[in-house]
């Protein structure tokens, strides 16, 4: 089991682990990004989905935000 919850370097710990994820059996995974950087929610997808797993998306503050997009809404300086 891996919990990974690395404040903005999720993409980039999964990249440079990646050939060993094969060994890894559960995952769970809190995603952030800071307000000023490119998204890449889809390259960590595409590693974990690459690495034989399946994913499901949460909202952990699901109640507190109900728009699907946010809008200068930022904490930290990470705007997910």
């Amino acid at each position: 089991m891996i919990k990974i919850d690395s404040e903005g370097a999720e993409r980039q710990i999964f990249q440079d682990c990646e050939e060993n994820l094969i060994k890894v059996h559960n995952m769970f995974v809190y995603y952030h990004i800071f307000k000023l950087l490119n998204q890449s929610l889809n390259q960590l997808l595409g590693v974990i989905s690459n690495s034989g797993f399946r994913y499901k998306i949460l909202n952990l503050n699901d109640g507190v935000q109900k728009a699907p997009v946010m809008n200068e809404s930022y904490y930290a300086g990470m705007d997910v």
